[in-house]
């Protein structure tokens, strides 16, 4: 039975182009072993530059390149068992494919973002330059914020890769910055006009209606101690309200038809020497 396998690799920093690596698939204990290599979990192929020893128990690569970076997997088996060991080899190249994105034209005012990007490894540290200057910006994003006609030109992304001491620079990228057009700004005058009045117009609109509301709510301008008499019902002939005699005797009784008040009148007529009494 095997025990102990064992997937043994480069301990030194590799570069790509320049360094060489070997991996030995060994088992501490086993008979009749025979092995399989996977590379991400895809069989292992030999070609120009990987090749298999004669009993197939180690790869060399050389040189080794970018595209050798992954995860190495060899198989023991015999006619009783199985054993897996696995190496993550590291290859240090780059960068390359150095490349800017983003727009190549806009109005004065507005704001770009340029992005870097660079395949490398480890990850590429990034410098500008605008103009054929230097600038102060040091990372993927160039930001150009409220731009001018002054930031048009040419911008480079300079990407550098601190294990491998190379440095590569993208295709210059030319951004053109054009005034305003008339439209845009005829634009923004007639909106910020329109807005002004549409403003206005709501504010006189509710001081209108608060005085409206005000002057009708407003107790009516009268003596307090007048009586304001209110019909209920429209009369035909209107109701004429006299003030009643001192005596009872002067106090007509209508009829029914005459007056629709004749149910509120007391009864007993003395009532009225009563209240027409100093």
């Amino acid at each position: 039975k095997i025990s102990g396998a064992n997937l043994i690799g480069p301990t030194e920093v590799l570069i790509a182009g320049n360094s060489s690596a070997k991996l030995t698939c060994q088992a501490t204990i086993g008979t009749l072993i025979s092995r399989k290599w996977l590379k991400n979990g895809h069989p292992l192929s030999p070609s120009n530059r990987i090749t298999f020893s004669g009993d197939n128990s180690s790869v060399s690569i050389d040189p080794v390149q970018g595209t050798d970076n992954g995860q190495y997997q060899c198989t023991l088996t015999n006619p009783v068992s199985t054993d897996d060991a696995n190496y993550n080899l590291t290859i240090n190249y780059g960068p390359e494919d150095v490349l800017i994105q983003g727009q190549i034209e806009m109005e004065a005012g507005q704001t770009v973002v340029l992005t870097c990007s660079a395949s490398s490894v480890p990850p590429a540290t990034f410098t500008w330059t605008f103009n054929g200057k230097e600038t102060a910006v040091k990372a993927e994003e160039y930001p150009v914020a409220n731009a001018s006609i002054g930031d048009s030109g040419n911008y480079i992304c300079v990407a550098a890769n601190s294990v491998t001491r190379s440095v590569l620079s993208s295709a210059p990228h030319l951004l053109k910055v054009t005034e305003r057009s008339s439209g845009s700004q005829l634009g923004a005058i007639f909106g910020g006009t329109l807005g002004a009045v549409a403003c206005v117009g709501v504010a006189a609109g509710i001081f209108t209606y608060m005085k409206k509301r005000k002057t009708r709510d407003s107790p009516i301008n009268q003596d307090p101690q007048a009586i304001v008499y209110e019909n209920t019902i429209d009369l035909d002939p209107p109701v004429v309200y006299e003030n009643l005699s001192k005596t009872s005797a002067d106090v007509s009784t209508p009829t029914d038809s005459e007056n629709p008040y004749r149910e509120l009148e007391f009864k007993d007529h003395a009532t009225y020497s009563t209240l027409n009494s100093p």
